[in-house]
């Protein structure tokens, strides 16, 4: 499970120990740039043909903290069934990571309802903009399609990791009788919280010329956190209402919610630093999902959507 699979390559990498990496999802590209920040040099041992992927997605760049060199160009279908890894320390970064990430959201998804679609974009641009609120830009972003074979169905990965201070330091702000990491998820899950440092960040004064795609929704070049708002509890729902899965993981504690929309918390034996989420969507699921708006449920999400 991936869940394993990251938490026993931070175990190794704090003990440092080599790292063998046999399969590189997301989820495993955005840790192991976290990593290379929050620990410092890495042994990381590539078997088979990871180590081409790991060149072509630019985590071996990451790895070198060569930082500079992950914006240069890449081959392959970005924005349709992929979108590299990408570092989230400045605002172009962010806007160029929303851009191909709302591209592949769209290309994969499209048997959800366009507000919903737009409503995942805009949730995901909010994903991003936190890490530089919140986590001094120490973070990463990844997706990747994976078309359907004969033991899983068809799949879009998206990750967003950093290797900031976690959900407990930022609710703390807000809340200082929140004392753990578990009911620092739990606050951040409920619907209208946000820790957010409204004064960290302004929208500079060219993204409506440059065509920033929430500036007008969003209130403009002086929004400040212009995709503030949406949050955990929307994109919660959102996976939910299309059958997907949720994995957080922050502190001593990791948050992880079924395709059948059950969910659970459980302690990690080694501390996250920062925050890692990701999500899971599955086409299929998403296309055969009835959108049933009278149904309690979703009548809370058609309005936050607009539906």
């Amino acid at each position: 499970m991936l869940d394993r699979a990251v938490i026993t390559m931070w175990s190794r990498a704090s003990r440092k120990e080599p790292i063998e990496v046999r399969f590189i999802q997301p989820a495993i590209a955005t840790f192991l740039a976290c990593t290379r920040i929050a620990r410092g040099q890495l042994h990381v041992d590539f078997v088979n043909d990871t180590q081409e992927y790991a060149k072509l997605s630019g985590l071996d760049d990451a790895l070198a903290a060569n930082h500079a060199a992950m914006s240069k160009a890449r081959r392959g279908q970005q924005g349709q069934t992929w979108s590299p890894l990408t570092t989230l320390f400045h605002h172009a970064e962010i806007e160029a990571c929303n851009q191909t990430i709302n591209d592949l959201i769209f290309a994969q998804l499209g048997g959800m309802p366009r507000a919903a679609i737009d409503a995942m974009a805009r949730v995901v641009g909010e994903l991003h903009d936190n890490i530089a609120s919140h986590a001094d830009g120490r973070g990463f972003s990844a997706a990747q399609f994976y078309p359907s074979r004969s033991d899983h169905p068809a799949r879009l990965e998206l990750s967003v990791a950093d290797a900031g201070c976690g959900f407990l330091s930022n609710v703390r702000r807000a809340q200082p009788s929140i004392t753990n990491h578990e009911d620092a998820i739990r606050w951040c899950l409920k619907k209208g919280n946000t820790a957010g440092r409204h004064t960290a960040r302004t929208l500079p004064q060219d993204a409506i010329v440059q065509g920033d795609p929430y500036a007008e929704s969003e209130g403009g070049s002086d929004q400040r956190d212009h995709h503030m708002g949406w949050g955990l509890h929307l994109l919660t729902e959102l996976i939910r209402a299309s059958g997907g899965e949720l994995w957080i993981w922050t502190g001593d504690t990791s948050f992880t919610m079924n395709k059948d929309g059950t969910s659970a918390y459980a302690l990690t034996p080694l501390p996250w630093p920062g925050v890692m989420l990701n999500i899971t969507l599955f086409p299929a699921s998403a296309q055969a999902m009835s959108w049933d708006l009278s149904s309690p449920r979703l009548q809370s999400l058609a309005e936050d959507l607009g539906l």
